[in-house]
């Protein structure tokens, strides 16, 4: 049976959930990388080093999203959507980061197209999921109504 709008569940619950999943990978992804840090190339630590850089402060701004969801507040949802923006600003500046190490300073065994292919999606994915995610915070009639209504309760 479904919650009441009111409260939290369904698409607000799962996206909270799947915040902490992605915490989770990219704290494991940033161990991992930095486990084998020591045996690369200095072009690979360089690309290394950005990834991880960017995974630190896209874990900082998870988490500062996370501890906001379940706060009843009706400013909620606009700094959701501020730090989705933040978060997409991130990406993209690190992609280009990226981009530019990889052609700059290519390590050997690079595909230089493919690398530049696949940070080209990468950059496409966080710009898609960020406007699904702002348009859900914006439209959603749980969001409204979960956020809302400590405002009702109040007036």
């Amino acid at each position: 049976m479904a919650k009441p709008l009111d409260q939290f569940g369904g698409w607000l619950k799962f996206y909270y959930v799947m915040q902490w999943i992605a915490v989770f990978l990219a704290v494991t992804g940033i161990m991992l990388m930095l486990a084998t840090i020591a045996s690369k190339s200095n072009a690979e630590r360089l690309y290394i080093q950005l990834l991880v850089l960017e995974s630190i402060i896209a874990i900082i701004i998870l988490v500062l999203i996370q501890r906001c969801v379940k706060i009843k507040d009706p400013t909620i949802p606009k700094r959701i959507i501020n730090l989705l923006l933040v978060l997409l600003g991130v990406a993209l500046v690190f992609t280009v980061f990226q981009a530019l190490a990889v052609y700059y300073f290519p390590y050997p065994g690079i595909d230089i197209a493919k690398e530049l292919k696949d940070l080209s999606r990468h950059a496409a994915s966080s710009a898609s999921t960020c406007a699904i995610w702002i348009s859900y915070f914006k439209k959603s009639r749980r969001v409204a109504a979960y956020y809302e209504s400590i405002q009702k309760v109040t007036t």
